[in-house]
């Protein structure tokens, strides 16, 4: 900026230039003023948003929190308080807002904060972005789909955090689309996925991974949460379906592979639906523990595993789930684990693993 401009100057020439960026992308850029609370957007954001209207320049930080979702809000208003104080520089969250429609809409919002000698925040640059979880999001239920649980539950093996992975199944849903038609179906998906939301607190992540399957993220050390949770849901849902679910711990053991975790989980689904279904079964630690190191492998049974033969291509394909599959890694048999009833299927040089019906 020419020295010799005056504040409102400097000020007007900065938001010509955010407009003129936000003429390049699908986002909105954002710029907000914390001297004078005002918050200023490039783009059309008033189209979709019922956000600065009768053509007005800026709004405040207030009228965008009117249009966060009410259980996402609570997250947002911490955040915001920490970069007021100066605690921390950079905002980075992901939360849902409601558009003009009233559905909806997962957001990612980024920005940084500039700070006065007083260590004061002066002003936020950043963009909210309604396209960049489009690919994450399940379109029928607003859920999160596969993708976004395999990255989240790589995050959460990362931080150690006591977790469980809740798998839940919606029962018989086939013959709910065969008796009452599939829109029926559609619209008791929906109904688990609102009442998860109602139940969940609003730290909780509700994923849709496909078909009658979804999963949930409980930040808990005690099966008994999960329980409860579980417990709940089926209490709330009894008049309209029924859930079987499966739940595996990311503590207690040393697992670091999503994939196996997400495995386990489903194993424990299957258990419960060969059960009579409408019940929740438990991964047992110690079937961690023990079974399915290459070493127990070995001693559990002795002499049909061989360690004079070639390195050969593999890949593990377990059904339905959301991690990335593991392909064309060279290791010896041994190495990959055999769930109980899962049989191996050679073809064309490569193993595959089928969950049993």
């Amino acid at each position: 900026m020419c020295p010799g401009m005056d504040e409102s100057a400097r000020w007007n020439a900065q938001l010509d230039v955010l407009r003129f960026i936000g003429e390049s992308t699908d986002d909105y850029l954002f710029l907000c003023d914390y001297r004078k609370g005002r918050l200023y957007f490039s783009g059309n954001i008033s189209r979709r948003y019922a956000i600065l209207e009768d053509g007005r320049e800026y709004c405040t930080v207030e009228d965008w929190c009117g249009l966060v979702y009410e259980k996402d809000l609570p997250a947002l208003r911490e955040d915001l308080e920490r970069l007021r104080l100066g605690k921390q520089t950079e905002h980075n969250m992901e939360y849902r807002v409601v558009d003009r429609s009233g559905s909806r809409v997962w957001v990612s919002c980024r920005g940084r904060c500039k700070f006065d000698e007083n260590g004061v925040p002066t002003v936020m640059v950043g963009r909210v972005s309604d396209t960049a979880l489009e690919r994450k999001v399940d379109p029928l239920t607003g859920a999160f789909n596969s993708a976004k649980l395999t990255e989240d539950m790589r995050a959460i093996l990362q931080s150690g955090s006591p977790s469980f992975l809740l798998l839940l199944g919606v029962d018989n849903l086939r013959n709910i689309n065969i008796r009452h038609g599939r829109e029926y179906g559609n619209q008791v998906l929906r109904q688990v996925a609102d009442i998860l939301e109602e139940l969940s607190a609003s730290s909780l992540k509700i994923y849709r991974l496909n078909g009658d399957c979804f999963a949930v993220n409980v930040p808990c050390a005690a099966q008994a949460d999960v329980q409860l949770l579980y417990d709940q849901l089926r209490e709330r849902l009894h008049q309209c379906c029924t859930l079987s679910a499966g739940a595996v711990a990311y503590h207690g053991h040393h697992i670091d592979d999503s994939s196996l975790l997400y495995e386990y989980a489903e194993e424990a689904l299957d258990k419960a639906k060969r059960s009579g279904k409408d019940t929740l079964a438990f991964f047992p630690r110690r079937t961690m523990k023990k079974s399915w190191s290459p070493s127990n492998c070995r001693r559990s049974w002795p002499g049909i595993f061989r360690t004079d033969l070639p390195a050969f291509p593999y890949s593990i394909s377990p059904r339905s789930a959301p991690a990335a599959t593991v392909s064309s890694a060279r290791r010896p048999c041994c190495a990959i684990p055999r769930l109980p009833g899962a049989p191996f299927h050679r073809r064309s040089s490569s193993l595959s693993w089928s969950r049993p019906a």
